[in-house]
Parts: structure tokens; C-alpha cells; sequence
């Protein structure tokens, strides 16, 4: 009882402020486990804690928060005291010699954390929350307890939550879950043990976006782990990240700047501060560091780049606005190393952050990476000195470049290069022979220049890219192709430069035809050198891409070489048939074939991309095997049985299903042309890729009359692939990909989306026995249920979304106005109509507009294709006043249509269709059509109203608005 004595008598030591006995309650633990193994009661281990060195030294040197007095005690300034004397500050040794043994060699062997490393708080408190099991979460807990600072906010509710799974044990024994020194740190930051319960309801939400509501709604005080812990969820809805955005620039970033002085000034006056003070200024872990500062823009930059690519360049100001503050509030002019150190850090992190692409439509997102790495560039030049940007930053920004859209001189140099390879320039009059050779470089050239030129060795991958942007090392031009690089990506340092696969599938990717492309393959295979998967990824990509060509049957290719992925036809000029046939690739299926066999799998995108152009659904299911897709997972894709598990769907990759389900949907039987299925087709060479179409439309005819969907004998039911017993395996690809989707329900847009499309096409067949128009209506009906479920998941539409589903409004109002309609069809004429409403409400969603200046303009980037698409909907039922409100709409924000019509290559083209079929559809409307005419003329960049020859013209290719 002598070492319990001890611990009375410790406890029970006058100390001011209760210090000691804070922090002794912390340590209860092991001490109360020694007391009650003395007594005879039975032993509970709890939690064991050590202070920081700091704490630690705070005792030891007697400063205390309030101040003791050091003349009562008789202490002068620079003397030593004596651990003997009584009055005398507590030293760590008499601390360890009042501990058990345990806890005293547990305490004495770790070492205290120190900022910077291990794991940060908020990241142990996520690791924790990922724990399922409440064992594994004890072990964890007894794991990580040994290096976490107690005197921070992550800590104390971390505590809460590992102690609340033991509240019924724990009840009888203490009034509350908290020791008093927590409880006294959450009411000098403003919380209770009350706040605790409300954030643990917040974090046990299951719904991201409901999670962030609740966050935002909160009476009490939010802290910022808090919020990174909120935006560790999948956010969905572009308005909630609009709320959070709002939030951290209104209320962190001012908290950001305002910890950020306490940082600068004089070092040891700050450590003597600190050190007067027991309990730190801000509890709040997670501003205590940069890292997680950095965390927290990260975070909000990569839900920007997912749902809303917009806000990128919002994110990228609020990254500018914190590297502003952290070096304003140094108190030179010129910045000390100290500090030019940790901008440089800052800065670098966040240029390579910002790089990162759009999850959807990334090349058209590319304008926003850039105007957010532009912030960045700016406040770095305003520092003196500047900041340095490190080899990952100019990585970052090369990336960037070379997937920009091309300027008009880079546009320009591609179209001057000759038919042959390499291909040197041409010069077609005396102003281009006087331009010189670094004219014709490309930014991403020049970037990496840049690069070079500030010391930096390029690596394979940079040379790569230096490629693509249109000029090898030597000056051997190439095309200039756009590409999401990825700069990262290890490679084979033990091959050689003259064989590295990665280089070589840059040269292949960097033609303009299928020719040029196997000539550079064949090259490195001749000089021995073995193909990796990124080669044949580029290989099959542009022999995909040459059927896809050959099956659009497209005249001509107007925009310039390497623009997108589309092909030129092979020039043949002058060649022999004996040449012409040595540079012929092998068809698709054999070039694949090759690479299974020499064991390489191929990648996902590429997979993805092979089942949605598959020829046969048996031939889609070959490529999800390829993948690696386990067999129980793809008998659920094939709907056998009831095995289809939400566990095995959600084992496929987001875009492979998404993939898969846009096969079933392409091979769902529809009405169409008999002319178009009966068409003959060209014979096919040994070997001939030209003649090659994605799908075969003329073997899938069935033998049903066509006039069971229609009067008219022009009108047939068409079924891609072969009716054999292989296709029997799906009786109904349309009824197949419904069951999966909501068996599934993916936050993936994209497969919903092609659910969408297949509904909304013409001749989409739902009834094989009922008339077109009646299908039509059945249709929408379809559509709207699924748009429903899609809505209940938490998904709202974007722009393509919104396309799609115009195009099925419009389709069901047309049907909707048929005289052949029978009286039993008028229900579902009645529930078309109520479809022009939902167009109404969605297109005020994405119309929505935003009054705070530091955020995007709209929630959603609206071009001239998806305006066309809800007039020539709306104009079927004549609703002039809801044209008008749309033309006001873009007269209003026609700056911002403007910059997002130069961002597409045909986007001045579609606004201007989308003018045209504005006064198509206002024809009959004299005073609507002079309304019209005055508000277009007011925009003196749209070329003023269409002429009668335009409309002529629209009418002619089929794009009547009614």
C-alpha cells in the first residue's frame, strides 16, 4: 500500500491550476489498475497516456498557464532547486517513480511525437472510423493511443468514441465518459460533451451529402477535422459542394489566416509562449500543422474535379489566398529561408495538385486545370523572391499543356506538316518560309525547355511527352497530340533510352493514321525491342478508332492532326500494292490476341472502350474475362439466375460496367430503315481493316413483319449480332441492363446515362406487338421511372444527362400528337406531356446562377448542343414563351456561352444551330419572332439573326425543330 500512498499523496500535492491532477487523470488508468489489483477488485485496463515533451517540460520547469509566483516560493531567476525541497516543482523523475512499472517503462521507452511525423491526428481518427469491427478498432486504438497529443480536439473525441463502446461497463463507476481535464479543454474552445454526441451522429450518417448538410446545419461550433472528415465521402450533388466551398472561405479560411501570425516572428519568444501556456492557443488539431491544411484544400479540389470542373479554379484561389497569408504575415519584405522554404513547399504541392484532370470530359476541363495553375504562377511571382517550382511542378504543368486545347499556332503548324514521315514542315507561301523553327514549337515543348534550362534532367516519361508535343529530343518533328500524360508512372531504368516501350508508345500515339502508327510499331519490334502494355494500349486505340471511321463513313476530318482521336485515311500516294500491304496493320482482333499471349492484360480504359464497341455480346464478355473479372461477377452480368449479389457487381470497375451496360444497350432491338439493314456491303480483303464497322447491323434482321411496329414497309426490327444459340444467352438486353442497374444503383453517371440514351433513341422497341407511337409513349415511360430512381440514389443530371433526356421528351410528344392514336393511349399521351415539365425544372437547375464573385458563374458548364436539345423539344408543343425565356437566358450570360463555346471545336457552330432552330420554331409567331430578332442583334458576337437560308438549310438535314 506504500506505492498506493504514493499516489495519494501525489494526486493530493498542491499544484496550481490542478495541472498535475489533469494530467494524472489522463494517466489514471494504469493507476487505478494498480489500486484495485492491491484491493482485491477485480482489474479493468483502461486507457494509458503520456503528455507531449512539451507538457512534460512544462511541469518539470514549473510554468504553469496562470503564473506561479516565483517569490512565494522563494525560486530566484537562473537558480537550481533541489528535487528534495518540498515546495519545489515536480521533476519527470519523481513523476516516473510514483508510476507502476509498466506504465512508467512504457512512458519512459516512447519516444514523444514531434510535428511532421507519423500519421496526423485527423488521419488516425479516419483510420480508426474506416475499422468495421470494434475489436480491430480497440487494437488500433490501444496501438495509436501512445502517439497522440491529449491536448487536441481529434484526441478528446476519438477518446469519446473508443470510451462510448464501453459506456454500460463503464456507467456504474463514473458519472461521465470524459476525464475532467477534457472536459475542461472543451469548454475553454466553446464545446461540451454534447457537441461530441452531435459529431458522432454527423460522422455515422451513412449519405455523403446528407453527412454535409448535417455538418453545415450544426448549431454548435464546427471543428476542422470535422470537416475533413466529412469530405472523405463521395459527394454527389453539386449544390452541397457549393455550400462547403462557401463555408471554408468564409469561416477556415479567415481561421487559417489568423493562425498563420502566430507562426512567424521571433522563433524562441513563440517556444517561451508556448511554453507558458499548458493547454495550446488552438485545440484544434488540425490547424496546429500545414499538412493538414493542405489535406483540406486537396480534398475540396478533388470533389471540384469530379462533379463540379469548374470550381477548380475556386479551389485553386482559396490555395493562392493560403500561401498569400502564410507569406504576408512574415514581418520582412524579402521573405527569410525559413519561410521561403515552406511557401516553396506549399506552392509545389498545390501546382502538382491542380493538374490532376476532370473525371468527366477531361480534355474539355483542361481550360479550368489551367486557369487554376495560372493563380498559382501568379502569387508565386509575387514574392521576393519568387518561388521556386520543383521538377513535379513543371511535370504538372506539362501535363497540363498537352492536354489543353492546341492554340491557333500550334493548329496551324499541324496542318503544314507533309503526308510523309517524318513529317517536316511544308511551307505553302513566302510568310511561312520566314517563320522560323521555334515558331513552330508547342508549349509543352517549351515547358520542358523550361525545364531543362532551370536544371532539371528530363525524364523518359517527359521525353515521352516532349513527343507528343510535337518534336523528338533531336528535332524530328512529330504530330502534335492532345493526351492526359501521366508523369509518374515508374519505368524500366535498365533498358535503354533507343528501347524504352514508354517512349515508343508516345512515337505511335503521336501519327495521324493507323499506317504511321503499326510503321513505328513494327520499328521498335524490328530493333528488338519487346512491347509493353502501354504500346499495344496505343495500337488497339487507333485501330479501334480506324473502324470507328470506317463505320461512320465520315467524308472528311476538318479539324487539325492530333486535335482528337479520330484518323486520317492512310495516304497512298505513289505507293506500290506490294508497300501498301506491308504497312497494313493486322486486324484488331489478332493485334489483341498477340498481346494475351505474350501475357500482358490490358488496361481497364482500353477494356472499357473494346466492350462498347464489341461486335458480338459474346465478344464483350470475352474482354471482361481478359480483365480479370471474376467469373461469379460476370454470370451476374449475364443475369443467370438470382446470383447477381450487390457484392460481386460491385467487384467491376465503375467504367467497365458502365461499358458493359451500354453493349446490352446498343444490342437491344429497335425499328429502323430497311434500307439501312438490307444495305450490301463492300467485300472484305484478307487482312483489310477498311471495310472493318464496329457492328454488323445486316446479320441481326429477324424474320418478324415489319408492319407489327408500323404501317410503314420501309420499317423493319433490327438486332445486332447473330441469331445462334450463343445469343440466346440474352433473351432481353434491354430488360437485362435495367435489372443490373438497379441491382447495382452506381453513382456513376455514365451507366445510367446510356440507359438513358437507349430509352430516348428512335425506334427504341419496348412492345413488339403494339404501334411506334404507342412504343414511343411506353418509352418515356420507362425513361421517367428510371429518372426517378436516379434522382431517389441522390444523382441529378448534368448537361449530357439533360441532353439525353430532351431528346426522349421530345420523342414522347411527337407520339403524343399522333391522329392514328388509340383511345386507350390517350393515359399515356396525357403522361408525355407532363415530361415538358421536368425539362422546365431541370433546366433551372443547371440555368442556376451563383451571386458570390469568388464562385463559378453556373453549376454547370451549358453549351450550344444541350440549348439545341431543350428547344427542339420545347418547340413541339409551340412554347414560344419558354423559347424566349431561354433566348433572354443567353442574351443575359451570353459572355459566359461565349468562353465555353471557344473551349469546344464545334462549340460556335452548335450555338449557332441553336439560334437557328430559335427562329425555325418562331416562324408562325410574328410578335415572338421580332422579339427574338432584336435580342440576338443586341450580341454582336453571334453574327446577328439567322437568315431564311440557314433555316432552309437546317430544315434540309433533318433538324427541323418540329
Amino acid at each position: 500500500m506504500k506505492e498506493c500512498n504514493r499516489v495519494c499523496t501525489f494526486q493530493d500535492c498542491t499544484v496550481q491550476d490542478g495541472i498535475l491532477a489533469d494530467l494524472l487523470e489522463v494517466l489514471q488508468m494504469p493507476i487505478v489498475s494498480c489500486v484495485q489489483s492491491l484491493n482485491g477488485e477485480p482489474e479493468q485496463v483502461l486507457n494509458p497516456q503520456r503528455p507531449t515533451r512539451r507538457q512534460l517540460s512544462v511541469i518539470q520547469t514549473g510554468r504553469l498557464k496562470e503564473g506561479s509566483s516565483q517569490k512565494s516560493t522563494g525560486i530566484q531567476p537562473g537558480s537550481q532547486q533541489k528535487e528534495d525541497t518540498p515546495n519545489a516543482p515536480i521533476s519527470i523523475r519523481r513523476i516516473f517513480a510514483t508510476l507502476p512499472k509498466d506504465a512508467a517503462k512504457d512512458l519512459a521507452s516512447s519516444e514523444p511525437t514531434r510535428r511532421g511525423r507519423g500519421l496526423a491526428a485527423h488521419k488516425i481518427l479516419e483510420k480508426w472510423l474506416d475499422l468495421s469491427d470494434d475489436l480491430e478498432r480497440h487494437c488500433y486504438w490501444l496501438e495509436i493511443r501512445g502517439n497522440l497529443n491529449p491536448y487536441t480536439m481529434e484526441y478528446i473525441f476519438l477518446f469519446f468514441l473508443q470510451q462510448n463502446r464501453l459506456e454500460s461497463a463503464l456507467s456504474s463507476r463514473r458519472e461521465t465518459l470524459l476525464p475532467k481535464m477534457f472536459q475542461n479543454m472543451l469548454s475553454s474552445q466553446g464545446f461540451s460533451e454534447k457537441d461530441l454526441y452531435e459529431w458522432a451522429s454527423i460522422i455515422k450518417c451513412v449519405d455523403p451529402d446528407e453527412k454535409a448538410r448535417m455538418f453545415l446545419s450544426t448549431v454548435s461550433a464546427r471543428p476542422t477535422f470535422l470537416l475533413l472528415v466529412v469530405l472523405r465521402g463521395k459527394i454527389l450533388q453539386v449544390r452541397t459542394l457549393k455550400l462547403l466551398l462557401k463555408y471554408t472561405r468564409d469561416h477556415v479560411l479567415s481561421e487559417m489566416a489568423g493562425a498563420e501570425s502566430s507562426w512567424h516572428g521571433n522563433s524562441d519568444v513563440q517556444e517561451r509562449e508556448e511554453t507558458d501556456n499548458y493547454l495550446p492557443r488552438n485545440c484544434d488539431e488540425s490547424f496546429n500543422t500545414g499538412i493538414e491544411r493542405q489535406d483540406l484544400l486537396g480534398r475540396l479540389f478533388d470533389h471540384a474535379r469530379r462533379i463540379w470542373p469548374q470550381a477548380m479554379v475556386t479551389v485553386a484561389e482559396m490555395m493562392a489566398d493560403y500561401i498569400r497569408s502564410v507569406g504576408t504575415n512574415s514581418q520582412h519584405s524579402v521573405l527569410d529561408l525559413r519561410t521561403h522554404t515552406r511557401l516553396c513547399r506549399l506552392y509545389n504541392f498545390f501546382l502538382y495538385k491542380v493538374a490532376c484532370s476532370a473525371r468527366q470530359e477531361p480534355f474539355f476541363s483542361t481550360v479550368h486545370n489551367w486557369q487554376a495553375q495560372r493563380k498559382l504562377l501568379e502569387v508565386g511571382n509575387q514574392f521576393r523572391p519568387a518561388l521556386i517550382a520543383n521538377h513535379n511542378s513543371y511535370r504538372a504543368i506539362v501535363s497540363v499543356l498537352a492536354a489543353s486545347r492546341k492554340s491557333a499556332r500550334e493548329s496551324k503548324a499541324a496542318t503544314l506538316r507533309a503526308r510523309s514521315w517524318p513529317p517536316w514542315r511544308i511551307e505553302q507561301h513566302g510568310i511561312d518560309a520566314q517563320r522560323s523553327r521555334e515558331e513552330d514549337l508547342s508549349r509543352v515543348t517549351l515547358a520542358l525547355s523550361s525545364a531543362m534550362e532551370s536544371g532539371y534532367h528530363l525524364s523518359t516519361n517527359e521525353v515521352a511527352a516532349n513527343i507528343l508535343g510535337g518534336q523528338e529530343l533531336d528535332g524530328t518533328p512529330t504530330i502534335h497530340t492532345r493526351t492526359i500524360n501521366n508523369l509518374n508512372k515508374d519505368t524500366n531504368a535498365y533498358i535503354p533510352e533507343s528501347l524504352q516501350p514508354d517512349i515508343w508508345a508516345a512515337r505511335i500515339h503521336a501519327t495521324r493514321d493507323v499506317e504511321e502508327a503499326w510503321g513505328a510499331f513494327m520499328s521498335f519490334t524490328e530493333a528488338g525491342g519487346k512491347p509493353n502494355q502501354a504500346m499495344f494500349a496505343v495500337m488497339l486505340d487507333k485501330l479501334l478508332f480506324e473502324q470507328i471511321r470506317h463505320s461512320t463513313r465520315r467524308s472528311s476530318y476538318n479539324s487539325a492532326p492530333g486535335d482528337g482521336r479520330e484518323q486520317l485515311p492512310p495516304a497512298h500516294d505513289g505507293y506500290s500494292e506490294f508497300y501498301r500491304t506491308k504497312l497494313r496493320p493486322p486486324p484488331l482482333d489478332d493485334l489483341y490476341t498477340e498481346m494475351l499471349s505474350m501475357g500482358i492484360q490490358p488496361p481497364e480504359r482500353i477494356v472499357a472502350l473494346l466492350i462498347t464497341k464489341a461486335t458480338t455480346l459474346n465478344d464483350g464478355i470475352q474482354y471482361l474475362m481478359d480483365a480479370g473479372i471474376s467469373h461469379e461477377a460476370i454470370s451476374c452480368l449475364k443475369g443467370h439466375g438470382e446470383t447477381a449479389t450487390l457484392d460481386l457487381l460491385k467487384e467491376i470497375p465503375d467504367n467497365i460496367f458502365s461499358a458493359f451496360i451500354t453493349l446490352l444497350c446498343r444490342y437491344s432491338p429497335r425499328v429502323g430503315s430497311r434500307e439501312r439493314t438490307n444495305k450490301p456491303q463492300k467485300p472484305r480483303r484478307e487482312g483489310d481493316n477498311d471495310d472493318a464497322p464496329a457492328v454488323s447491323l445486316n446479320q441481326g434482321q429477324t424474320t418478324r413483319k415489319p408492319t407489327v411496329v408500323s404501317d410503314n414497309e420501309d420499317l423493319t426490327i433490327i438486332e445486332l449480332g447473330p441469331s445462334n444459340s450463343a445469343s440466346s444467352r440474352f433473351p432481353n438486353p434491354l430488360l437485362l441492363a435495367t435489372t443490373l442497374i438497379m441491382k447495382r444503383r452506381p453513382t456513376f453517371r455514365p451507366a445510367w446515362f446510356a440507359l438513358f440514351y437507349v430509352l430516348a433513341r428512335e425506334g427504341c422497341l419496348i412492345d413488339r406487338w403494339v404501334s411506334m407511337a404507342r412504343n414511343d409513349l411506353l418509352a418515356w415511360c420507362v425513361l421517367e421511372a428510371v429518372l426517378g430512381d436516379f434522382h431517389k440514389l441522390g444523382l441529378e443530371l448534368d448537361p449530357r444527362g439533360f441532353q439525353i433526356i430532351c431528346l426522349g421528351v421530345r420523342k414522347a410528344l411527337l407520339a403524343s400528337l399522333e391522329p392514328s392514336l388509340l383511345s386507350d393511349d390517350e393515359e399515356l399521351a396525357i403522361r408525355a406531356r407532363t415530361g415538358l415539365t421536368i425539362l422546365k425544372t431541370e433546366f433551372r437547375k443547371l440555368a442556376e446562377s451563383s451571386t458570390e464573385i469568388y464562385l463559378p458563374k453556373f453549376l454547370h458548364s451549358i453549351r450550344g448542343v444541350h440549348l439545341h436539345a431543350y428547344i427542339r423539344a420545347i418547340s413541339v408543343v409551340n412554347d414560344y414563351e419558354e423559347i424566349l425565356y431561354v433566348l433572354r437566358w443567353m442574351v443575359e450570360h451570353c459572355e459566359t456561352l461565349n468562353g465555353t463555346a471557344y473551349e469546344a471545336a464545334n462549340g460556335y457552330s452548335t450555338l449557332r444551330r441553336t439560334l437557328v432552330s430559335i427562329k425555325s420554331a418562331l416562324v408562325d409567331d410574328m410578335a415572338s419572332s421580332a422579339e427574338a430578332k432584336k435580342l440576338v442583334e443586341s450580341v454582336d458576337s453571334w453574327d446577328g439573326w439567322p437568315s431564311d437560308k440557314e433555316v432552309e438549310e437546317y430544315l434540309q438535314r433533318g433538324q427541323a425543330s418540329r
